[in-house]
């Protein structure tokens, strides 16, 4: 079958494949599963319209036949995605984001990825009707699953909800990589924490639905947050009623009402509307435009049965993500820069470069630090941010009675301090407590540091005369890379980022520039010079080498070669030949004699010469 219909056949035979496997024996009888059903059930609906689709396949090319293309991508905070042509949404917009809850947060990101995609799509499947979609993604993998499907069970569910759900909206599929360079939008999307993903506490529900319920549904809600077995949503999510609460008929139910400041308004219209019976919760906001609505001469309206006021504080649940630019914009709004002054339109931009301030990566291990404290203080009843200092202390005790490493209660402490500085909060870290307890982990918990031997001078001269006529590019590729990282002290990803016109040749030495590097977080660049060597280890000879067998272009764009490894041993035999330590230092572009010592590996003689010289 997969010879004459291709990748689909693997795709949608994944469940039946996992029941066979599963067979005690050849001869037993197969269990089938309710997933290998729903395949069964596809073949036997699709088989014979898939075997009479006649097409000259050498004159089609598929991947160019599309009606609208989808860009999307995952982070850790949550999702987002856009179209690149603007159908008939009416007020809709064209872009898509939402957060993932704490559950989500912590799956594979190629889980995330594929969730964005079956998210996206069914939030405008009506939209997408009878069209082609092509499928953007930065993640190779998401691309290959939706093609072929995946022996992961959770991956292939989500392909599964996909394929049925574009079906039944005869949607059309494609997909395509693009490099991240590409998705930058759809990445800055899915970091777009919503302002508006907050709830009411269980227990304040609970005492107003004894007493004016059961509310039948809630109207604006997720998944993660719904007060009811029945909900709308604002984007698709697994197990809402419908999508936009508006489109929906609110009489003949009880309504769960907490819609965000800005569709207040529209709430009370389709409230006289529908004539709905529903408990409306709304901020005390006088000045609002919403609140002629509700009060007028000196009352409130006639259609408003009973006002309950909830006490100010303990009764908001917030959302996932720090809310960084929510708190960015409250604290723009308090100052008295209004919505209408054209300061306000700066405060998201100003957001995103408070998170700038750190590196990607480093923002996402505070960031998974910060959800592992978060999920860790929700569960007993406490606010995460901000947070009481004897709560982190309490966090941090039961992270030593885990027998956690000094360095997981650092990442902790490292990650609550960033999540609130961030946002303006007072450091819940600097308490007394904090420092004494890591004090107390580093004794009772801390190991010592086990790092491997560094390769020395001679090691690679013996390589080197092993393959000096070897004219195979993969062996003189490794061993120049072997000989740049040893020369220049280079890290893992400083040789992968090298590019042709990088490296600059010349008669006594080779340039080699360094557009970025971990000690260079603010990018000025470093030029490292490696001089021309008199043995076969020589750096600038094999590199020659690999030039002349590779027929690299010099003045190009193009990756050098991929990184092995970054090697301590260069700087350890500089130090034997008693190189100046501050050049080591300047060389290897190491901030602290700390991290340059844990790169170099003293001689015998050095080490013995300490008590030779003490005059005994």
């Amino acid at each position: 079958m997969q010879i004459v219909l291709g990748d689909i056949v693997r795709r949608n035979t994944r469940f039946l494949y996992d029941c066979v496997q599963a067979r005690a024996s050849w001869n037993a009888p197969v269990r089938i599963t309710v997933e290998a059903i729903d395949e069964l059930g596809f073949w036997k609906n699709s088989c014979r319209t898939l075997n009479l689709v006649g097409v000259d396949i050498c004159s089609v090319n598929l991947t160019d036949m599309y009606d609208i293309e989808l860009f999307c991508d995952a982070s850790d905070v949550g999702f987002g995605g856009y179209f690149s042509t603007v159908l008939d949404f009416h007020s809709e917009n064209h872009e898509i984001y939402g957060n993932w809850f704490a559950g989500e947060q912590f799956e594979s990101s190629t889980w995330r990825e594929l969730e964005t995609v079956r998210r996206v799509l069914n939030s405008y499947d009506s939209f997408l009707e009878n069209k082609t979609v092509k499928v953007n993604s930065d993640n190779k993998n998401v691309t290959h699953i939706l093609n072929v499907g995946s022996k992961k069970y959770k991956l292939q569910k989500v392909v599964t909800d996909i394929l049925n759900s574009c079906s039944k909206k005869n949607i059309g599929l494609q997909t395509n990589w693009v490099p991240r360079t590409e998705n930058k939008h759809a990445d800055f999307l899915s970091r777009h924490t919503d302002p508006d993903d907050w709830s009411i506490e269980k227990n304040v529900f609970h005492d107003l639905s004894c007493t004016f319920g059961p509310f039948t549904v809630d109207r604006f809600s997720t998944h993660y947050n719904a007060q009811s077995s029945r909900f709308n949503s604002r984007i698709w999510c697994p197990g809402t009623e419908a999508i936009n609460a508006f489109s929906q008929f609110w009489g003949g139910d009880t309504n769960w009402l907490v819609p965000p400041p800005s569709l207040v308004a529209m709430t009370i219209n389709k409230i006289i509307k529908d004539k709905a019976k529903c408990m409306l919760v709304i901020p005390e906001w006088k000045s609002a435009p919403y609140w002629p609505l509700l009060y007028k001469d000196g009352g409130f309206r006639d259609f408003i049965k009973e006002v309950i006021y909830l006490p100010r504080y303990n009764i908001i649940v917030k959302g996932t993500g720090l809310k960084l630019r929510q708190n960015v914009e409250n604290v723009v709004e308090s100052s008295g820069v209004g919505e209408n002054n054209v300061l306000r339109s700066l405060a998201g931009k100003m957001a995103l470069y408070i998170v700038d301030s750190k590196s990607e990566n480093t923002s996402k291990k505070y960031f998974a630090g910060f959800n592992r404290w978060k999920l860790f203080i929700n569960e007993h009843g406490f606010s995460d941010l901000p947070a009481e200092p004897v709560h982190v202390a309490l966090y941090l005790t039961f992270l030593i009675d885990k027998h956690s490493s000094p360095s997981v209660l650092q990442s902790a402490i490292y990650s609550i301090k960033w999540a609130h500085e961030l946002n303006g909060y007072i450091d819940p870290t600097s308490n007394s407590f904090i420092k004494f307890l890591l004090e107390s982990c580093k004794r009772r918990n801390g190991k010592p540091v086990v790092k491997k031997d560094p390769v020395d001078n001679i090691m690679l001269r013996e390589l080197c005369s092993i393959y000096q006529d070897s004219s195979d590019l993969l062996v003189i590729r490794d061993l120049t890379m072997i000989l740049i990282a040893y020369a220049g002290f280079l890290r893992f990803d400083e040789l992968s980022s090298l590019t042709c016109r990088d490296i600059k040749i010349y008669e006594e030495y080779m340039s080699i520039f360094l557009s970025h590097s971990k000690t260079d977080q603010y990018r000025q660049g470093n030029e490292i010079l490696i001089s021309k060597g008199s043995s076969q280890a020589c750096p600038l000879l094999m590199y020659k080498r690999y030039l002349g067998l590779s027929s690299l272009d010099v003045d190009s764009d193009h990756f050098v070669f991929r990184p092995i490894f970054r090697s301590g041993g260069g700087a350890s035999a500089a130090a034997k030949s008693d190189v100046n330590e501050r050049c080591i230092k300047r060389h290897g572009r190491w901030k602290s004699d700390l991290s340059k010592d844990g790169y170099i590996a003293d001689s015998f003689d050095n080490r013995i010469s300490v008590s030779k010289n003490l005059g005994l």
